[in-house]
């Protein structure tokens, strides 16, 4: 099973989304398989940090809604580097399933050594 980071601050801007995809890059770097996601459902920016914003097909947003399989929403990040990511999109708060969100974390966590 793998190990589970989070990343949060109840204030914008203090770099969360920065450090997120540098420790996601780091460990992978070191051999590790990870998955970053983007769980900023107002002010998602993961897939711009990354530089992969022309690579997203799905995000967590349609996974949430039923339009598409978990593993559709992963972005490789490098070839041969075992990193990915998964974009969020602007998502009505409100109508977040945060069981499902946990189902996807846990079926995330049977693939990759580090989710953040």
């Amino acid at each position: 099973m793998g190990r589970r980071i989070l990343i949060a601050s109840g204030k914008g801007g203090v770099g969360k989304t920065t450090i997120s995809a540098g420790l996601g890059e780091s460990l992978a770097k070191l051999g590790a398989s990870v998955c970053v996601i983007d769980l900023d459902f107002s002010f998602n920016n993961l897939d711009i940090v990354a530089s992969i914003e022309n690579k997203v097909v799905y995000d967590l947003g349609d996974y949430l809604q039923g339009k598409c399989r978990l593993k559709q929403t992963l972005i490789e990040f490098k070839r041969g580097l075992n990193l990915y990511f998964i974009s969020s999109a602007k998502v009505d708060t409100d109508n977040i399933d945060i069981a499902k969100i946990e189902e996807a974390i846990l079926k995330l966590s049977q693939i990759f050594d580090y989710i953040i």
